[in-house]
């Protein structure tokens, strides 16, 4: 459902200036390997159900899923930039906060209570990052907001869920893994 990837390129976005900045402990390299595994299993096609034969009659969510992985693959830019701008870092979280609550309310029961996982922990991410008026900087000086990063990048019950919905995605809409 490539959910991972924005939070996923935020991740390292803040990792990449939090090594800048001289944090060199173990728990930072930690995350950035977890957040480059999630990056790199979440990227790959997305056909369509038809094209690529998913089993499930989940047309109009699969297309739900494909048009946020559509826009989220525009929004990586802002992420991948050597200084991500806060203006445009917030309205890509608020569109992809808005897009990710309507593949919570719409979906379907099997699938219900990962998307809601994956959901309320990119909530958190992005309020650690308003809080910080979404400047990377900002965020990077501060140990207390280094730690909640540190924590929500680590996150097993999100990487979990990530990756039951990967896996339903390329069952049900036939979306490359």
């Amino acid at each position: 459902m490539r959910t991972r990837t924005l939070f996923a390129a935020a991740s390292l976005a803040a990792l990449t200036l939090l090594a800048a900045c001289g944090d060199d402990s173990s728990s930072d390299s930690a995350g950035a390997d977890t957040t480059a595994a999630a990056v790199e299993t979440t990227a790959g096609d997305t056909d369509s159900t038809e094209a690529a034969g998913g089993t499930g009659n989940f047309t109009e969510y699969c297309g739900l899923i494909q048009k946020y992985m559509d826009e989220s693959d525009s929004m990586d830019e802002v992420f991948n930039a050597e200084q991500p701008d806060p203006a445009k870092m917030e309205e890509a979280f608020t569109t992809m906060q808005a897009q990710l609550q309507d593949l919570a309310d719409q979906a379907p029961e099997e699938i219900a209570d990962d998307v809601n996982k994956v959901n309320d922990a990119t909530g958190e991410m992005i309020a650690l990052f308003d809080s910080f008026d979404y400047d990377v900087t900002k965020l990077a000086t501060d140990p207390e907001a280094i730690a909640k990063f540190q924590e929500l990048t680590a996150n097993t019950d999100f990487n979990d869920a990530a990756s039951r919905l990967d896996a339903w995605g390329v069952e049900q809409c036939g979306f490359s893994s």
